[in-house]
C-alpha cells in the first residue's frame, strides 16, 4: 500500500468557540487519512482553548499550540506553517467549512499549489451590500468561473489573468487553497503588513513560480459572519483596503524582487496595475486623499512615464494609454476644490471619456 503524503490542515484561531467545533469535525471526518491538525491560538479571550483541547483527547491528530502574544491575522496564519510537518499545507479557517474528500480531490490533483472553488455562508446580520459583493464573487469573479473548462493554469495564464481583474481576488481565500509546503521555501511567508489582501499577494506569488491546478467543484464553505475579518474589511476597513493595501501590492508587483517571474509573465500587462488604481480613487466618494496617498500617485505616475519602452512596439497607443492615466490621476486634486454636484459632474466626465479612450486604445 503506497504511504499518503502527510498534510497539515493548519486551523489559526482567535475567539473562534462559536464554530471551531463544527469546524474540527468537518476536518476530523476526512476521507485523506494522513493528516496532523494544527490549531494555534492567538491569545483568545473566549472558550476556544477549552474545545480544541476537550476535542483533542479523542483525536490524536489534533495539536494545540498558544501564541505567548497576539501575533495578529497573518502573523498567526504564519505561525501555524511553521509548526506544521507535512509536505502539503491545507488550511481551513476557524469558522470555514469543507467536503468530507476536499482534501482527496486536491491531493489527486498532483500540482504544487490547488485552488479549490468555494461557496459561501452567511450567519448573523450581514448587510445586504456585503451579501452581493460577495455573491458576485462567488458566481463571476472566481478563477474557475473565468476560465471555464481550464483545470491547469501555467505561470502565463495565472499571471494575465489577473492583470484582466486587477482589484478582485479571483483565485479566494487560504481555506481554498491546498500548498505544497516548499513553496514556502521558495516564495517565502505571508506578508504581515497587509491586512486585506494579504493572501492575494502571497496567490501571485506563488501562481507567478509554480503551475496551479483548478477544481470547479465547490469543495469548500467560507463562512461570512459579523465578526468575520472580510466582513469587516468590506466595513469599517474599507478605506484602508482601498487605498494602502492595493498600493502596497501594486508597488511590490512592480518593484519587488520576488515579483521578477510575475512581471516576465505580465509584459504590458503589468502597466495597468497602477492605473486600475487611480481610477479605483477617482470614482471614489472620498475627495481627499491622504499625503502618503498623493505621494503612491505621484510614483505611480513617474515609473508609467519613464517606461515608454512597454510599448515599443505600438507607440500610438503608448501615449494614448499614458493619457488615459492623466485623465484618471490629475483631476483627484482638483476635485479637492469642488463639491457636491460639481464633484459628481466631474467623476462622471472622466469616467465617460476614460471609457471611449479605451475603447479607442483596444482597438489599435
Amino acid at each position: 500500500m503506497i504511504q499518503q503524503d502527510l498534510v497539515s490542515v493548519c486551523v489559526p484561531t482567535y475567539n473562534g468557540a462559536t464554530y471551531i467545533k463544527e469546524t474540527i469535525n468537518c476536518i476530523i471526518s476526512q476521507t485523506y487519512q494522513n493528516l496532523e491538525i494544527i490549531i494555534n491560538d492567538d491569545c483568545s479571550t473566549d472558550q476556544t482553548a477549552v474545545i480544541v483541547q476537550e476535542m483533542a483527547q479523542y483525536d490524536s491528530r489534533i495539536k494545540f499550540f498558544e501564541n505567548k502574544e497576539n501575533l495578529g491575522l497573518v502573523g498567526n496564519w504564519n505561525k501555524c506553517i511553521e509548526l506544521s510537518n507535512g509536505k502539503w499545507i491545507k488550511f481551513l479557517f476557524q469558522d470555514d467549512l469543507m467536503t468530507s474528500d476536499c482534501i482527496s480531490k486536491m491531493i489527486e490533483c498532483n500540482k504544487p499549489f490547488v485552488i479549490a472553488s468555494r461557496t459561501f455562508i452567511y450567519n448573523g446580520n450581514i448587510d445586504s451590500e456585503t451579501k452581493n459583493s460577495f455573491k458576485k464573487i462567488e458566481n463571476k469573479y472566481s478563477i474557475a468561473t473565468i476560465l471555464k473548462n481550464k483545470s491547469l493554469l501555467t505561470q502565463s495564464l495565472f499571471v494575465k489573468t489577473f492583470c484582466k481583474y486587477p482589484s478582485v481576488n479571483i483565485f479566494g481565500e487560504p481555506s481554498s487553497m491546498l500548498i505544497r509546503k516548499d513553496i514556502f521555501d521558495t516564495v517565502g511567508y505571508f506578508d504581515a503588513s497587509l491586512k486585506q489582501v494579504c493572501d492575494l499577494e502571497y496567490w501571485l506569488r506563488a501562481g507567478s513560480c509554480f503551475e496551479t491546478s483548478i477544481i470547479p467543484e465547490k469543495l469548500v464553505s467560507f463562512r461570512v459572519h459579523s465578526e468575520s475579518t472580510s466582513s469587516n474589511n468590506h466595513s469599517t476597513k474599507r478605506l484602508e483596503t482601498l487605498y494602502k493595501d492595493y498600493f502596497i501590492l501594486y508597488d511590490k508587483v512592480v518593484n519587488d524582487p520576488i515579483f521578477q517571474n510575475f512581471r516576465n509573465y505580465a509584459e504590458k500587462n503589468i502597466e495597468f496595475l497602477y492605473w486600475e488604481y487611480a481610477k479605483k480613487i477617482l470614482l471614489l466618494k472620498y475627495s481627499e486623499p491622504t499625503g502618503e496617498i498623493k505621494s503612491n500617485i505621484l510614483s505611480s505616475l513617474k515609473y508609467s512615464f519613464a517606461r515608454p519602452t512597454q510599448f515599443e512596439d505600438n507607440t500610438i497607443k503608448w501615449f494614448i494609454l499614458q493619457s488615459i492615466s492623466i485623465l484618471y490621476i490629475a483631476p483627484i486634486y482638483a476635485l479637492n476644490k469642488f463639491g457636491g454636484m460639481c464633484m459628481a459632474i466631474l467623476k462622471r466626465l472622466f469616467s465617460k471619456i476614460y471609457s471611449k479612450i479605451f475603447i479607442i486604445s483596444n482597438g489599435i
